[in-house]
């Protein structure tokens, strides 16, 4: 028996198959659709094990939502995500500023 994103994920592998893209870009989506499933299937086991929050990083402690709105959700809740910004988010608090702006680049 399948589970729901077993269920999508078949089905979305069965469209690739029999749709007109030619062999290697037919195979390139499966094996990206694979990929995601994978991590999906990863993150949902994380979830069940830790919970929501944020493990380690400048973040620990933070209750994170049920899935990421971009990018990876793993990394975000390990606590590793973008981490070479973690030094700078640390220098933060020390700092008077009005305002931060995370403009997302």
């Amino acid at each position: 028996m399948f589970t729901e994103l077993e269920d999508i994920t078949f089905n979305k592998l069965a469209a690739l198959h029999s749709g007109p893209l030619r062999a290697p870009a037919k195979l390139t989506a499966m094996l990206r659709l694979l990929a995601k499933y994978r991590t999906e299937v990863i993150a949902r086991a994380l979830k069940n094990e830790i919970g929501v929050t944020v493990q380690q990083g400048p973040f620990a402690g933070m209750q994170l939502l049920g899935n990421a709105a971009e990018g990876c959700y793993i990394p975000k809740l390990l606590g590793c995500y973008e981490m070479e910004l973690h030094p700078h988010l640390k220098q933060l608090p020390g700092r008077d500023y009005q305002a931060i702006i995370d403009i997302g680049c």
